[in-house]
């Protein structure tokens, strides 16, 4: 008998909003129902998250395979005790006699995410077993300081010298940090992707879904449009399909690896970074996608500045409800130049996207986004719309609509 591959993903996933900041409900059925699956001891399901790009990095969020078709993905500051005794960036030794280590995460000071210079009273460092107060911490650079000062004892009316670790000692260091992040604010693309985990009847292998063939929801997809309004997108489509424009998309990231040029007191990086490209994070921009925009309605203008004069070139188009467009993400033309997002207006119905219209203005040519460079595309565009068999509900909304019109 031949192996049955790879279980398949859990059916009817659905993603919504449970009503609670910072949080993503995920359901799903259960993957016994589906026929694919009955060559497989099923042990639950793992749901993976990336941000930005639908086919970028996915990292899992559950600990271990569900076996319920429920999971919550949110915002989580839990205590973290983590070994810091070959961590110390300065024992003393640097100018100001500093005594500082540095941790893996950073530490959330006084319930606030990224805050510099807090004192350390959310902070406990072990030296040998004896626990004191550190000095002070920065929670943007993850780092932590010991105190170096006589401190006064009440009990003995004397001044006590402070606690500080020898080469051998051992440094534990316990600290509030982030070890879930949710981003769920405006025009934040986040994606998700369900896979089944079983074990191979046959072989008594362990397999799941590959992430390739796994089941996407996407964080925009919590509203879906009805038939009528679907004919509608349908509809734009078809029009940009005709007379629209071929351009490349590159959405700026807002989540990842900091670059290491990133100012922690500023939030900001060098304008002329090549390994962020000004936006923060290693990479700077995911895509490019192609896309189609309508034809634009340009306007061009010289404009005199400090340098001479430049030229100033702005145009409105729109586009269809995906990918979702960011304000500073940017678009090429065919003739190479460069435009940058304005303000994106979302259109919507019962909290459906249904198009995206947007400003678009010229680049200067000396911008560090023309050193981003221009890989192959991520996503192909439709030459022509799907042929896909309608539903009934799609049916009566074409002809509704057409009766209208006719």
């Amino acid at each position: 008998m031949d192996s049955p591959g790879f279980p398949q993903s859990p059916p009817e996933a659905v993603i919504y909003n449970p009503g609670v900041q910072y949080a993503i409900d995920i359901g799903f059925g259960d993957p016994h129902l589906d026929a694919a699956n009955y060559g497989f001891s099923l042990v639950g399901v793992n749901i993976y998250r990336a941000y930005d790009d639908p086919s970028g990095v996915y990292v899992k969020v559950n600990e271990a395979p569900l076996d319920v078709g429920y999971f919550r993905d949110e915002h989580k500051i839990a205590l973290v005790t983590e070994d810091v005794s070959d961590q110390f960036i300065s024992r003393g030794t640097n100018p100001r006699k500093e005594w500082l280590f540095k941790v893996n995460q950073k530490p959330v000071l006084n319930d606030v995410i990224y805050t510099q210079y807090s004192e350390g009273q959310q902070i406990t460092v072990n030296i040998d077993g004896q626990d004191i107060v550190p000095l002070k911490a920065d929670g943007a650079r993850s780092l932590v300081w010991l105190n170096t000062a006589k401190v006064y004892d009440p009990i003995s009316h004397l001044s006590v010298s402070p606690i500080l670790p020898s080469e051998s000692s051992t440094v534990t260091c316990k600290y509030y940090a982030v070890t879930n992040f949710v981003q769920t604010n405006l025009n934040r693309r986040v994606y998700y992707k369900l896979t089944t985990v079983g074990v191979d009847r046959i072989s008594s292998e362990t397999r799941e879904t590959p992430l390739a063939t796994a089941t996407l929801l996407r964080l925009e997809e919590m509203m879906q449009a009805e038939p009528y309004w679907q004919e509608a997108m349908r509809r734009n489509n078809f029009i940009l399909e005709q007379g629209g424009e071929r351009v490349k998309l590159f959405l700026r990231k807002w989540a990842g690896s900091e670059c290491p040029n990133n100012s922690p007191t500023h939030k900001s990086t060098l304008n002329d970074c090549t390994i962020c490209f000004g936006t923060g994070y290693v990479g700077g921009y995911t895509g490019p996608y192609d896309i189609l925009i309508a034809p634009p309605d340009e306007s061009k203008s010289l404009e005199a500045t400090p340098e001479g004069l430049k030229p100033t070139f702005t145009f409105e188009a729109w586009t269809g409800a995906t990918p979702l467009i960011s304000q500073r993400d940017f678009i090429v033309r065919k003739n190479g130049d460069r435009f940058s997002v304005g303000a994106v207006n979302l259109t919507t119905v019962s909290g459906a996207p249904l198009q995206q219209r947007f400003n678009l203005a010229l680049i200067a040519s000396r911008d560090i986004r023309y050193s981003v460079p221009l890989k192959s595309s991520l996503v192909t565009p439709p030459n022509k719309t799907p042929a896909t068999d309608p539903t009934p509900e799609v049916i009566k909304a074409r002809k509704k609509v057409w009766e209208d019109l006719f």
